[in-house]
């Protein structure tokens, strides 16, 4: 049964930064990136009859996300760019994977509980997990003591995982 477009729009709102930062690994113009983006969500709903299921759809959208970003680079120079196929691969790959862990109960309890977290606690996560900082270097950004960042890590991680756990057991699923 062909996808439904609320479905595409979930998927492409969803996963925008990473379709998006695909395309700009590909083309490194940002604006060029943006438009393919546009272009490439256009052609989703254009062709939603085409397109079976969600898995096909993630696929689908990262190779004519390639496509088009590859022809929006020859449309701009006019000598042919070196792309790293391999590494474009392993980039797909990743999407994947990114978008099967977005459709896991994990994920989506992991996603509800840290809209809990104070302000503080979300930006020690994002430095931690999101820029991949060392404790030291998350303790020079926020002007704190490395001990006080582990400190308030090991509590965030706590919090979080009470949250998580409360969510499976409300949901009847053990961990």
């Amino acid at each position: 049964m062909p996808v439904e477009e609320k479905d595409i729009l979930k998927v492409l709102i969803g996963q925008r930064a990473e379709i998006l930062a695909y395309i700009d690994y590909i083309i490194r113009d940002h604006g060029i990136a943006e438009d393919v983006f546009q272009e490439v969500s256009i052609y989703a709903i254009q062709k939603k009859d085409t397109i079976n299921d969600h898995q096909h759809l993630v696929r689908w959208i990262t190779r004519v996300s390639r496509n088009l970003a590859l022809k929006a680079i020859e449309k701009k120079r006019k000598n042919p760019v070196n792309v790293n196929h391999k590494l474009l691969d392993l980039f797909e790959a990743d999407l994947q994977e990114l978008e099967d862990k977005a459709s896991s109960p994990m994920y989506g309890a992991l996603k509800k509980c840290l809209t809990h977290l104070t302000p503080y606690a979300n930006q020690l996560i994002t430095l931690r997990y999101g820029k991949g900082f060392s404790g030291q270097k998350i303790a020079d950004h926020v002007n704190r003591k490395i001990h006080t960042v582990y400190v308030a890590l090991s509590r965030i991680h706590k919090t979080l995982s009470s949250c998580i756990k409360e969510q499976y057991d409300s949901k009847g699923i053990n961990l």
